[in-house]
Parts: C-alpha cells; sequence; structure tokens
C-alpha cells in the first residue's frame, strides 16, 4: 500500500512539472488585468489559482488552456466539474481568478 501511494505522488509531481511548463506564468502585468474584476487580486493568489487548477485539474486529465474559453465558459465549466475536482470555496475562487483573468488574454475570433 504504500508503494501504491509514493508512486502516486510520484506521478502527481511529474504531471504537475509537465504541466506547468505549458500553463502561462502570472507577471505583473497579470495582476494589474485581473484587479480591474478582481480588486483583491494579488500576485500571489493567481499563482496559487495556477496551482490548484494544475494539481485538481491534472490529476484526471492535462489542464485546458486558459485562453481556449471565455470567461462565462470557464465559470460553467468550473461549476461542473468542481466536486469532482473536490475545488469549493476558496480554492474554486483562486481557479476562476486564474482562468478568467488568463480568458481575457483570448484572441477574438471572426464571427
Amino acid at each position: 500500500m504504500k508503494l501504491r501511494n509514493w508512486t502516486s505522488a510520484v506521478a502527481t509531481i511529474a504531471l504537475g512539472a509537465c504541466v506547468s511548463a505549458t500553463l502561462p506564468l502570472v507577471d505583473d502585468s497579470d495582476v494589474e488585468r485581473a484587479q480591474l474584476l478582481f480588486p483583491d487580486t494579488t500576485r500571489e493568489r493567481l499563482e496559487s489559482g495556477r496551482q490548484t487548477f494544475m494539481l485538481r485539474c491534472g490529476a484526471c486529465h492535462e489542464p485546458y488552456q486558459p485562453a481556449g474559453r471565455n470567461p462565462r465558459q470557464w465559470e460553467l465549466a468550473v461549476a461542473k466539474m468542481s466536486e469532482r475536482a473536490g475545488l469549493a470555496g476558496e480554492r474554486q475562487a483562486l481557479v476562476l481568478e486564474y482562468l478568467i483573468t488568463f480568458a481575457s488574454l483570448r484572441q477574438p475570433t471572426a464571427e
């Protein structure tokens, strides 16, 4: 049983390392952009949201790129998956702050 837990922990760390290279990192301009929607946002909150997104969502599948959905789509997706991902309260809020902040970088499509 201990070997299984150890193997699972190593796999989670390895997945986090792979995913972390593909998700946008947080910089000062992201914090400024986030504060337009979430006035209390800090760099630490956005980084915590990113980390939680990687670990909770990345436990089952490769996390989607934040810019791949608009803010409303992220709200619906997180609400739908929150129980399965073990997201509630503050953790869920942090993930949404991160995703919505980076969804605002989404390039408009010609319609």
